[in-house]
């Protein structure tokens, strides 16, 4: 643990980052919480450093998530969540989701990934095969990408006190020189459900 317990988030982060720095081809930072849901575990992002990315903050971000969660030995299911899902709004944010797809396509084409979509179409399988029956994405997703930190801590929240049955893990920070620190990483890797 690089800055203990107490303190808010952003003021470690603009203590350490400097410090840090990024590590090679990473250009911006992200955090992401894990929650150990009885449905499996689900990683939401950014939920304490940007907080209006840009798409090609939001593909970096997108892209740390996944790595950090392969190290869990969990096979990353990314959802691009928004209001709009896959295409039924035209407006700013969605428009930024379907960017960072695109972007993420690109560097990454094998990662299990869609979007943009509504959280229960990122949850459920079947309520998005209604809606995009060829989605590449298949289960729940167990990364939730959101448009802004608004979003993520918003759902975050929500998901933590709706279920504390198997507890939460505070943040961990991706994208810095040094590895993140994520309490107690065993349970995280017992089940990908």
């Amino acid at each position: 643990m690089i800055c203990g317990t107490i303190g808010e988030y952003h003021d470690h982060y603009r203590v350490v980052q400097p410090l840090f720095g990024y590590r090679d081809g990473v250009s911006t930072a992200g955090a992401m919480n894990a929650l150990l849901l009885p449905s499996g575990n689900t990683f939401i992002a950014d939920t304490y450093v940007n907080h209006d990315p840009s798409p090609e903050e939001l593909a970096e971000i997108t892209l740390m998530a996944a790595e950090s969660v392969r190290r869990f030995g969990i096979e990353p299911r990314v959802a691009l969540l928004s209001h709009s899902n896959f295409g039924s709004a035209d407006c700013p944010s969605a428009s930024k989701m379907r960017k960072t797809l695109e972007l993420v396509k690109a560097r990454a084409p094998e990662l299990m990934i869609d979007g943009e979509m509504h959280g229960d179409a990122a949850l459920v399988e079947s309520i998005r095969n209604d809606r995009m029956p060829d989605s590449p994405l298949k289960g729940a997703a167990n990364i939730l990408v959101m448009p802004n930190m608004e979003a993520a801590r918003i759902s975050y929240n929500l998901l933590r006190v709706s279920s504390s049955e198997r507890g939460d893990r505070r943040a961990g920070a991706d994208g810095g020189g040094e590895a993140g620190a994520y309490p107690d990483a065993d349970r995280l890797r017992t089940s990908d459900r």
